[in-house]
Formats: structure tokens, sequence, C-alpha cells
């Protein structure tokens, strides 16, 4: 409920999809599993005969996760925002999408070869009706004069027509996720390493002085070599969260790089900041708590 209540305080307008209550998606999940192996997930995963069957089916259901709009809506360019850990994932979804496919078209000398996979002798009929100057072969149809990406196109709508999914390979975007207070990674599990939206402000406080810092061993130091702020779980809180202006942001890091603040004022600054932040925020939090359907 507080990840909803978050995402809607942020300005989510989307719908609630449930994963479990939609059939479209089980069968997805379903084809597509029938498109890898357990060699290629202990290839990419490092499964073993001790993994249970329900972490490759997790795998799987992602894999339709983001393949699911294209079935939803239409066949179309996708791009999927994930963190760098996550790449097996796209790379596994990607490959089969491409198995998906009925059909693929291959730009050769002088001409555009339409190939089949599995497509039935109709569609490879109706990819040679298409185009005028094409040849069909066994498992084939050449097309010259045309552009591969108009083939490819016109491939993709038979195919559909045809009862395939005609899927797009799907596109990344791979993001940098800010480390915990702590120093590494932020997770749950260590409460010291994250903020919680509905914490006390003393906790609040406490937690972003206790932070780890890119600052020296003692004042004279700080002030003669400067801190390290791309060390700093503080200064990344403020580049990730707590400020959106630039030059401010600037600012911040050039005070301390060239010691003129030191990493307990630069501490409570930013505990400033966060306490403001989350106290607006949850009260945008609670103003949402009508439209969390669970």
């Amino acid at each position: 409920k507080e990840y909803l209540a978050c995402l809607y305080a942020l300005g989510f307008e989307g719908t609630t999809f449930f994963q479990s209550r939609n059939n479209r998606l089980k069968d997805l999940a379903f084809e597509a599993a029938t498109k890898v192996n357990f060699s290629e997930l202990a290839a990419i995963y490092g499964f073993g005969p001790e993994t249970d069957l329900a972490h490759a089916d997790a795998v799987i259901t992602q894999v339709a996760d983001i393949l699911y709009p294209q079935i939803d809506r239409e066949p179309a360019p996708t791009v999927v925002p994930v963190g760098v850990d996550q790449d097996p994932h796209i790379r596994l979804t990607r490959g089969i999408a491409h198995k998906m496919r009925m059909f693929t078209v291959e730009e050769r000398d002088g001409y555009i070869s339409v190939r089949s996979k599995n497509a039935p002798e109709a569609a490879l009929d109706a990819v040679k009706k298409a185009f005028p100057h094409a040849k069909k072969y066994e498992g084939h149809v050449d097309i010259k004069g045309a552009q591969c990406a108009d083939v490819a196109a016109k491939v993709r709508e038979i195919e559909r027509a045809h009862g395939g999914f005609a899927f797009y390979t799907p596109s990344s975007t791979y993001h940098i996720f800010m480390p915990g207070l702590t120093g590494g990674k932020m997770s749950s599990s260590i409460p010291e390493s994250i903020i919680s939206f509905y914490e006390t402000e003393a906790v609040v406080r406490k937690k972003v002085m206790s932070g780890i810092t890119g600052g020296r061993m003692t004042l004279e130091e700080q002030k003669r070599l400067g801190g390290e702020p791309d060390k700093c779980s503080i200064f990344l809180l403020n580049l990730f969260h707590m400020v959106t202006d630039d030059n401010e942001l600037a600012e911040i890091k050039h005070k301390c790089m060239a010691g003129e603040v030191t990493c307990g004022q630069c501490k409570k600054n930013t505990a400033e900041r966060v306490v403001a932040f989350l106290k607006d925020f949850r009260e945008k939090m609670d103003a949402c708590q009508d439209r969390i359907v669970v």
C-alpha cells in the first residue's frame, strides 16, 4: 500500500495491474516458456539442480511482463528502464521475442530475404503477393526493389493477420541506483541504509547525520584537501532526490571539494531538506489512500 501511495503522490495516473488476474499474460508466459530451456537459464542465471521451478517461472513471467504491452495494444518499439543488474532479463526477453516471430527479414546483397521460421504457407504466400517483384522459394521469399524497413513493416502486418505475435525486440535504458546511507546497497533489510516515508523526524535526522560521507579524517585535512562528494552518500542523496537546481547542486559540490564546508554542516542542511520533503510528501500520500486497490 505504501508503494502505491508513493506512486500516486508522485503523479502516477496509470491503472492498477494484477499479474495473477491476467490470463492473457499467463498464456504469454506459457508460450514464452516453450522458447527457452534450463541450459539457457543455467547459463544466464546460474540455475542448478537445486533451483526450484517457481524461480524459473518468475523469470518467464518477467519476460511476459516486458512483452505484454505489445499484445495488449499492438507490436511497437518498447523501452524498458532497468538497473544494470537486470540486463540478463532484457537479453533473455530479446532472444525469446525473436524466437516467437514467424519470420526473419534479412537484407542481402541486392535483395531482401523474408525467411519462414514457423509461418504457415498462407502467410508466406501473402508475403509474395504483397510485393510485385518477389519470388517464392521453399521456406522463404526474396524481394528486389524494396526497402528493408518497408518489407519488415509489411511482414509484421502479415504475421499478425495469421495469428503471430510480430514482436519488436525490446530496447532498454540502464539506470544508476543511489547507494544507501551506509555506503553499500540500499535495502529494506538494512534499516540504517534507507529513509522510510513515515519515519519520525528524529529518526530521519539521526539517519542522515549517521550517513557515510566523503569527508577527510580531520578538520584540518578537510579544509586543506576538500571532501570527495562522489563517494559521499549525503551528496548523492542531494544529487538524486533533494536538490533539483543544478546551480545549487554545483555550489554544494564546489564547497565540499574546496573544503569550505564540513560534513556535519552539510548533513544538517541535507536533513532539513529531507524533513521538509517528507512532510509535504506524506500529506500527498495520505490524500491518495482512497485510490489504492489491493
